[in-house]
């Protein structure tokens, strides 16, 4: 798999209105394509606060992802990026064009229980509700869930990975 990117050309991925790589950036980057080519599976991007991690994983994620697409037109994989923040998962939907956001059950209100979350809400105490809500696309968690499955970029909470 080439997933060789000349820096032009991933300036172009940058989703704000200057185009520039904050210095370290590029580095990190390249180094990270370079790993995923010679195989690795597994990789930690460990840098200072301030470097652009965040942008960093969004530009790696477009090229590898770009790199891997089918003949059906979409990626043979798809990126999940993690965060310790929901609002670090906000600033990835807010500010990176195609990257959707998966949170916990209490995130999302239940569309059967006024003022109550899906953590808490009719379908966990009734099973037959939770087949109803997964049939008839009204649980915003479920359908939160099935967006997040389908989509080329994922950001979620370690908190939500691990549970």
């Amino acid at each position: 798999m080439d997933l060789s990117i000349d820096i032009e050309d991933a300036k172009k991925l940058i989703p704000f209105e200057k185009k520039e790589f904050r210095p370290g950036q590029w580095e990190a980057i390249q180094q990270t394509l370079e790993a995923i080519e010679s195989g690795e599976r597994y990789i930690v991007l460990n840098a200072p606060v301030g470097l652009g991690k965040s942008l960093c994983g969004y530009i790696i994620a477009n090229v590898v992802n770009y790199s891997r697409k089918t003949k059906s037109g979409f990626p043979e994989y798809h990126t999940y990026m993690y965060t310790k923040t929901k609002q670090l998962q906000d600033q990835y939907t807010d500010e990176f064009f195609g990257v959707v956001s998966i949170k916990g059950k209490s995130a999302y209100m239940c569309s059967k229980v006024r003022f109550e979350t899906c953590k808490n809400g009719l379908c966990t105490r009734d099973p037959s509700v939770l087949n109803e809500c997964r049939m008839s696309n009204n649980c915003p968690y479920i359908n939160a869930k099935q967006v997040a499955k389908r989509n080329d970029i994922t950001v979620t909470s370690y908190a939500y990975f691990f549970t």
